[in-house]
């Protein structure tokens, strides 16, 4: 899957953590490969405004998920699997 000219083997998630790299995939899109959520769905899913999560990216990163980051590009990409992850801890933190 070619990505600013080159083929990615790898993605990273951003955490509070670094950066945590993904399982490799293979070049006929993967079984591994699932489905990136863009600002606009995790914004959805959220309940949130795509621009305050844009902001809170910058301000305070422990207000959202952890991102996929894409190397060379720009965008912003999401796993749903990470965002479960996230609420679940979220919710255990302030009922637990």
């Amino acid at each position: 899957m070619p990505v600013g000219g080159k083929t990615i083997h790898q993605l990273a998630v951003h955490g509070r953590a670094g950066f945590v790299l993904l399982p490799r995939f293979n070049r006929q899109g993967s079984q591994n490969m699932q489905h990136l959520l863009t600002i606009n769905e995790v914004a959805a899913l959220l309940g949130r405004c795509p621009e305050t999560i844009k902001k809170d990216l910058r301000r305070n990163p422990r207000a959202v998920p952890p991102r996929v980051l894409i190397p060379g590009t720009r965008l912003l990409r999401w796993r749903e699997e990470d965002i479960k992850v996230w609420l679940a801890k979220l919710s255990e933190a302030t009922h637990g």
